[in-house]
Parts: structure tokens; sequence; C-alpha cells
């Protein structure tokens, strides 16, 4: 099994009961935190800004930044492959700890080596076994460790000498950094997830001075009314009322002042969670319908603030 499978199984394992919280969701800026609600480690935030994403975890953060690229989620989503890609991504890190010591690297190394010696000095093989590779007195889980066991090893009139760093080097991916990678992903994939079942809790109010009228109105989750209206501009838009200003406003789709009614531009392509729109703020929980809403329902878009 590779460092990388090992990850993934690792990953899979610590964030199993993980759930996402968006703290914070304007256009390129976002802040989003993914962690088991019944506490427990490995909690990370991933954090974005034009040209930049950092993710801040429990033993490990990194950042990554590339020009001109604005959405860096769009970098991962685009290079991911099905997986991760810590070969591309590697090269955007400006901040964490990418390579570290790689024990696995080492001894795969030092059986060959002297594998191929030992016809010319016999019995060295389980020398480096009983001295080296299964010893109570020397570890080669860092490299200090390691290079102090070989300095130690004797064997007859072998010596054995590790190569140097521009000759073969030992470093591979931190267990940090394929930690990092793999909660990129999953927590882009979870947010997408999110913005495309449009569960997402209404964060601003609509803009002063607007007004609609309703073309249709259907019933949504938790007794919520969706109410698919045009705009003064002819764009389709959809509106979600809570039950008390459903029943407080009647007909009318979204008046102005009104705290609870979420606003989506449905002329937006499907998946753009998140996108600036100069006009409007706001994100919706889509509820189910037919006929016109049914139309706009595979179009849900959440804005930023302008």
């Amino acid at each position: 099994m590779t460092a990388e499978q090992r990850s993934a199984e690792r990953f899979a394992r610590e964030t199993a009961d993980h759930e996402m919280t968006v703290l914070h969701d304007d256009g390129l800026y976002r802040h989003l935190v993914f962690a088991d609600p019944d506490g427990g480690f490995f909690r990370f935030d991933l954090i974005t800004w034009p040209h930049n994403l950092f993710i801040r975890g429990d033993g490990f953060s990194f950042g990554f930044s590339v020009y001109p690229t604005d959405d860096m989620f769009g970098l991962f989503r685009g290079s991911s492959h099905g997986g991760i890609n810590p070969g591309y991504w590697q090269e955007k890190v400006t901040a964490g700890k990418v390579w570290d010591w790689s024990e696995e690297k080492f001894r795969t190394w030092l059986v060959v080596e002297v594998a191929s010696a030992e016809s010319r000095h016999p019995g060295l093989v389980e020398a480096v076994g009983e001295q080296i590779l299964h010893s109570d007195e020397h570890s080669t889980e860092y490299a200090e460790t390691a290079r102090h066991a070989v300095a130690s090893f004797s064997h007859r009139d072998y010596r054995l000498r590790l190569p140097d760093e521009w000759e073969l080097s030992f470093d591979d991916y931190s267990w940090e950094f394929l930690f990092a990678c793999h909660a990129i992903v999953w927590g882009i994939a979870r947010y997408d997830a999110q913005c495309t079942a449009g569960a997402v809790e209404v964060v601003e109010c609509r803009p002063e001075g607007s007004f609609f009228e309703p073309d249709m109105a259907e019933d949504g989750p938790d007794g919520d009314a969706i109410v698919a209206c045009t705009a003064d501009d002819g764009r389709p838009v959809a509106v979600r009322l809570n039950p008390a200003d459903r029943a407080r406003l009647g007909s009318q789709c979204a008046p102005n002042g009104l705290l609870a009614a979420a606003l989506i531009d449905a002329s937006r392509p499907s998946g753009e969670c998140g996108h600036r729109n100069a006009e409007w703020s706001c994100v919706l929980s889509p509820g189910h319908g037919g006929g016109r809403h049914s139309d706009i329902h595979g179009n849900w878009w959440t804005g930023g603030a302008a």
C-alpha cells in the first residue's frame, strides 16, 4: 500500500463523522469548518480569498496561492482527477511542511543495497536485519536515528554508507501534506454538494426598494413557501418565505424590508454556488414543485454580497 493510499484510509477513518459548517460564503471569500459535532480531533477549516486557499487543521496548516487564478476551489476541482494530485499541488504551497523523512523509502533502499552485496559479503543481510531492521537498539523512524543506526553498523570489512542527498533522497510527502490534500478535495466536494442541494441557511435580506409579483408558490421544507417570481428586469428568481412571513404577506412575493426572504437568480448556470452578483445577496433551500418551479429548480444559484 502506498503512502497516498494509507493517507486516504486514515483520512476517511478520522473524518467519518465530520459535518460542514459555513461561517462565511461571499463569492471568493469563504470560511468552511469541518468537524465532528460530538468533538474529537482532526477538525479543519478551509478559508479562501482571491488567488489563495488556506487549510488550518489539528496538527497541520498549509497555504496555497496561484496567480492569476481567482478561485482556488476551481483549481483543485480541475486538477484532482478523481483523487489527489500532490505532485502538482505542492508547487502551489506557500506555507506548510510538504516533505518529510520516509522510513519506508529508507528501509526499501537498505534491503536492496545489502542484497546486492550479499554474495561478496556472506551474512550481510542477516547482520543488517539484526542490527538495524529488527533491532531493539536502533530505530529507522526518523532520519537522525536511521543515520545513527547506519553509522553503528558493523559486519567484517563491509562499510555501510548512506548515499548523499544529491544521489538519493529519502524524503517523501509528509503525512500532513497528504492529509491536507485529501481534506481539501473532500471539503470542496461537500461544499459543492450542499450548493447543488441548496441546503444553505438564509444569510442576508434582499436589497431595499425591490418588489416582486408571484407567479407560483409551492410548499418547501419546514413549511416554507418557495415562490417563483419575475424580477423588475425580467429575470426569473425564487423567494423563500417562512410560515410566519407567508401568513403575514399573503400574495406579496418579497416586499421591502423582509429579512426572511431569500432570493435566487435562477438564470445562473447550476453549480455556481457563491458567485458574486451586483444586485442580490441571498441563499435558498429549495422545496419540491412542478410546472415553472421545476424549470427553475435545476439552476439554483447562491449569490454573494455586492
